[in-house]
């Protein structure tokens, strides 16, 4: 076995390795958990909360309509062609698939420009100043420390952020009857 014949850099100089890497492995465990978790189940989410709307309020709201005006409402759509809307709204907008992969790559090249730091400076330290970092402990504590981190983000995440309604579920219908109506006046 080798023996590395440096010397261990300053208590202050490993600290701020520490803190680096500590922020390095968040912010990467933070990208990957939203890339490959969070993002797909508010999605799902968003989804069913507005099935459930849709489903809970269409039949009560066409129930109540008058016999002219839920004949009206059926020559409407008839006449517009609502699978054409359907078919034009079926998958996100280029712009919005172009945004998120900048905004995903973006976050992962950040989180590969900071280990390449990271690598660097301890490169320049070890051949320039002959001294070490404690790399293995620093690693060793932060793992152990993103490992409970991660277990708790993920419960609290799954039992108690996705359980909670950050807007009323009226907010899309409103917003979608007001907008209609805006647009049946402004073509008056």
């Amino acid at each position: 076995m080798v023996s590395l014949s440096c010397t261990p850099v300053s208590s202050r100089f490993s600290f701020s390795i520490n803190v680096f890497v500590h922020v390095i492995i968040l912010f990467t465990f933070l990208t990957a958990f939203f890339i490959l978790f969070v993002s797909k189940l508010t999605k799902e989410m968003f989804e069913k909360e507005i099935g459930h709307l849709i489903e809970k309020n269409v039949d009560t709201l066409v129930r109540g309509l008058d016999n002219e005006t839920k004949q009206s409402l059926s020559l409407f759509t008839s006449a517009v062609p609502l699978d054409k809307l359907i078919k034009k709204y079926e998958e996100p907008s280029e712009y919005v698939l172009e945004h998120n992969k900048w905004v995903q790559l973006s976050a992962i090249g950040l989180s590969i420009t900071g280990i390449c730091i990271l690598g660097l400076v301890v490169y320049v330290v070890y051949n320039s100043c002959g001294q070490c970092v404690p790399l293995r402990h620093i690693f060793m504590e932060n793992v152990i420390i993103f490992a409970c981190v991660g277990v708790i983000e993920y419960l609290f995440f799954t039992k108690v952020a996705l359980k909670f309604v950050p807007a009323p579920p009226s907010l899309l219908v409103t917003s979608l009857i007001n907008k209609f109506k805006e647009t049946i006046q402004s073509n008056n």
